[in-house]
Protein backbone atom coordinates (compact mmCIF):
# COMPACT_ATOMS: atom_id res chain seq x y z
CA UNK A 1 0.00 0.00 0.00
CA UNK A 2 1.51 2.98 -0.96
CA UNK A 3 2.13 6.19 1.62
CA UNK A 4 -1.20 8.77 0.16
CA UNK A 5 -3.10 5.35 0.37
CA UNK A 6 -2.03 4.59 4.10
CA UNK A 7 -2.90 7.74 5.27
CA UNK A 8 -6.33 8.27 3.86
CA UNK A 9 -7.19 4.71 5.10
CA UNK A 10 -5.33 5.77 8.67
CA UNK A 11 -7.52 8.70 8.56
CA UNK A 12 -11.10 7.21 7.71
CA UNK A 13 -10.40 4.04 10.57
CA UNK A 14 -9.12 6.93 13.13
CA UNK A 15 -12.31 8.90 12.22
CA UNK A 16 -14.51 5.60 12.55
CA UNK A 17 -12.85 5.07 16.27
CA UNK A 18 -13.83 8.50 17.11
CA UNK A 19 -17.31 8.40 15.81
CA UNK A 20 -18.05 5.30 17.75
CA UNK A 21 -17.16 2.57 14.63
CA UNK A 22 -18.84 4.70 12.10
CA UNK A 23 -17.24 7.27 9.22
CA UNK A 24 -19.87 8.56 6.90
CA UNK A 25 -18.90 9.90 3.33
CA UNK A 26 -19.72 13.83 4.21
CA UNK A 27 -17.45 14.69 5.72
CA UNK A 28 -14.87 12.36 5.95
CA UNK A 29 -14.27 11.40 2.07
CA UNK A 30 -14.77 15.43 1.52
CA UNK A 31 -11.84 15.81 3.15
CA UNK A 32 -9.63 13.77 1.42
CA UNK A 33 -10.82 15.61 -1.76
CA UNK A 34 -13.24 12.86 -2.91
CA UNK A 35 -16.89 13.80 -3.77
CA UNK A 36 -20.10 12.69 -4.88
CA UNK A 37 -19.28 12.70 -8.75
CA UNK A 38 -15.45 11.84 -7.80
CA UNK A 39 -15.72 8.86 -6.03
CA UNK A 40 -12.48 7.00 -4.39
CA UNK A 41 -11.22 4.57 -6.30
CA UNK A 42 -11.98 1.08 -6.24
CA UNK A 43 -8.17 0.01 -5.04
CA UNK A 44 -9.09 2.70 -2.03
CA UNK A 45 -12.20 0.90 -1.16
CA UNK A 46 -10.52 -2.70 -1.73
CA UNK A 47 -7.86 -1.70 0.75
CA UNK A 48 -10.70 -0.32 3.30
CA UNK A 49 -12.54 -3.58 2.97
CA UNK A 50 -9.92 -5.12 4.75
CA UNK A 51 -10.43 -3.20 7.94
CA UNK A 52 -14.17 -2.95 7.88
CA UNK A 53 -17.41 -2.82 5.69
CA UNK A 54 -18.33 -0.31 3.28
CA UNK A 55 -22.29 0.31 3.36
CA UNK A 56 -23.65 1.24 0.24
CA UNK A 57 -27.26 3.67 0.15
CA UNK A 58 -29.48 1.95 -2.53
CA UNK A 59 -30.91 5.57 -4.90
CA UNK A 60 -33.88 5.30 -6.68
CA UNK A 61 -33.71 6.66 -10.04
CA UNK A 62 -37.25 7.77 -11.65
CA UNK A 63 -36.65 8.01 -15.08
CA UNK A 64 -35.17 4.18 -15.43
CA UNK A 65 -37.34 2.84 -12.72
CA UNK A 66 -34.85 0.83 -10.87
CA UNK A 67 -32.17 1.06 -8.50
CA UNK A 68 -28.37 0.88 -8.48
CA UNK A 69 -25.99 1.18 -6.65
CA UNK A 70 -23.71 4.67 -6.74
CA UNK A 71 -20.01 4.67 -6.51
CA UNK A 72 -19.62 6.38 -3.69
CA UNK A 73 -20.45 4.86 -0.55
CA UNK A 74 -22.46 6.20 2.33
CA UNK A 75 -20.50 4.90 5.39
CA UNK A 76 -17.67 2.52 6.75
CA UNK A 77 -18.46 0.69 9.56
CA UNK A 78 -14.92 -0.45 11.43
CA UNK A 79 -14.14 -3.96 12.60
CA UNK A 80 -11.51 -5.52 14.80
CA UNK A 81 -9.14 -5.99 11.58
CA UNK A 82 -9.35 -1.94 11.45
CA UNK A 83 -8.85 -1.41 15.41
CA UNK A 84 -6.19 -3.84 15.45
CA UNK A 85 -4.42 -1.82 12.29
CA UNK A 86 -4.83 1.39 14.58
CA UNK A 87 -3.33 0.36 17.70
CA UNK A 88 -0.31 -1.67 16.03
CA UNK A 89 0.53 1.64 14.34
CA UNK A 90 0.33 3.65 17.16
CA UNK A 91 2.75 1.23 18.95
CA UNK A 92 4.98 1.23 16.21
CA UNK A 93 4.98 5.57 16.31
CA UNK A 94 5.42 5.61 19.68
CA UNK A 95 8.85 3.54 19.64
CA UNK A 96 10.30 1.47 22.42
CA UNK A 97 8.94 1.83 26.21
CA UNK A 98 7.06 5.28 24.91
CA UNK A 99 9.27 7.84 24.34
CA UNK A 100 8.21 8.84 21.25
CA UNK A 101 4.57 9.51 22.78
CA UNK A 102 6.45 11.18 25.44
CA UNK A 103 8.17 13.43 22.97
CA UNK A 104 4.71 14.42 21.33
CA UNK A 105 3.22 15.25 24.40
CA UNK A 106 6.24 17.85 25.51
CA UNK A 107 5.86 18.94 22.18
CA UNK A 108 2.43 19.78 22.33
CA UNK A 109 2.83 21.01 25.25
CA UNK A 110 4.63 23.66 24.46
CA UNK A 111 3.10 24.41 21.02
CA UNK A 112 0.12 24.48 23.11
CA UNK A 113 1.73 27.27 25.12
CA UNK A 114 3.23 29.14 22.07
CA UNK A 115 -1.07 28.96 20.85
CA UNK A 116 -1.94 30.76 24.12
CA UNK A 117 0.43 33.65 24.02
CA UNK A 118 -1.00 34.08 20.64
CA UNK A 119 -4.60 34.17 21.70
CA UNK A 120 -3.88 36.68 24.26
CA UNK A 121 -2.44 39.00 21.93
CA UNK A 122 -5.34 38.57 19.49
CA UNK A 123 -7.84 39.21 22.28
CA UNK A 124 -6.00 42.82 22.97
CA UNK A 125 -5.93 43.41 19.69
CA UNK A 126 -9.51 42.96 19.28
CA UNK A 127 -10.29 45.37 22.15
CA UNK A 128 -7.80 47.85 20.72
CA UNK A 129 -9.67 47.48 17.11
CA UNK A 130 -12.78 47.68 19.37
CA UNK A 131 -12.09 51.37 21.06
CA UNK A 132 -10.45 52.33 18.03
CA UNK A 133 -13.56 51.80 15.92
CA UNK A 134 -15.81 53.41 18.41
CA UNK A 135 -13.03 56.82 18.59
CA UNK A 136 -13.05 56.88 15.00
CA UNK A 137 -16.28 57.49 14.43
CA UNK A 138 -15.80 60.91 15.90
CA UNK A 139 -12.52 61.10 14.23
CA UNK A 140 -11.71 59.18 11.35
CA UNK A 141 -8.09 60.02 11.10
CA UNK A 142 -7.32 58.07 14.14
CA UNK A 143 -8.36 54.50 12.21
CA UNK A 144 -5.18 54.48 10.73
CA UNK A 145 -3.49 53.64 14.13
CA UNK A 146 -4.49 50.26 13.85
CA UNK A 147 -2.59 49.46 11.00
CA UNK A 148 0.33 49.94 13.25
CA UNK A 149 0.00 46.83 15.43
CA UNK A 150 -1.52 44.99 12.45
CA UNK A 151 1.75 43.62 10.99
CA UNK A 152 1.43 41.67 15.15
CA UNK A 153 -1.89 40.20 14.38
CA UNK A 154 -1.08 38.44 11.00
CA UNK A 155 2.30 37.40 12.62
CA UNK A 156 0.47 35.76 15.60
CA UNK A 157 -1.98 34.51 14.04
CA UNK A 158 0.08 32.79 11.44
CA UNK A 159 2.34 31.68 14.47
CA UNK A 160 -0.92 30.37 16.17
CA UNK A 161 -1.91 28.30 12.62
CA UNK A 162 1.35 26.54 12.17
CA UNK A 163 1.49 25.39 16.01
CA UNK A 164 -2.10 24.08 15.40
CA UNK A 165 -1.25 22.14 12.38
CA UNK A 166 1.96 20.85 13.29
CA UNK A 167 0.31 19.72 16.90
CA UNK A 168 -2.36 17.38 14.82
CA UNK A 169 0.70 16.34 11.97
CA UNK A 170 2.83 15.45 15.24
CA UNK A 171 -0.01 13.13 16.37
CA UNK A 172 -0.65 11.65 12.89
CA UNK A 173 -3.92 13.29 12.15
CA UNK A 174 -5.36 13.98 8.59
CA UNK A 175 -5.69 17.64 9.00
CA UNK A 176 -5.71 20.73 6.63
CA UNK A 177 -4.28 24.48 6.52
CA UNK A 178 -8.05 25.53 6.43
CA UNK A 179 -9.12 23.84 9.30
CA UNK A 180 -5.87 25.99 11.55
CA UNK A 181 -7.10 29.52 9.70
CA UNK A 182 -10.83 28.23 10.68
CA UNK A 183 -9.98 27.02 14.16
CA UNK A 184 -7.95 30.63 14.81
CA UNK A 185 -10.77 32.88 13.23
CA UNK A 186 -13.60 31.09 15.70
CA UNK A 187 -11.59 32.55 18.81
CA UNK A 188 -12.93 36.01 17.99
CA UNK A 189 -16.33 37.30 17.25
CA UNK A 190 -16.63 39.99 14.17
CA UNK A 191 -15.77 43.64 14.81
Amino acid sequence: MDKKLERAITYILRYAIAEGGRAYYNPCMYNLGFADNIPPSDEFNRELCKFGRVHYERYFDYEMDEFYYDDAWDYFEINENGRNFIVQKERKMNGPLGLFKILRYISSAIFTIIQFVCVIEGWISYFLNLILKSISSILFFLSIISFVWWPLDMLCAFIWMGCDYIKHKIWDKGFKWEASSKRWINHFPEL
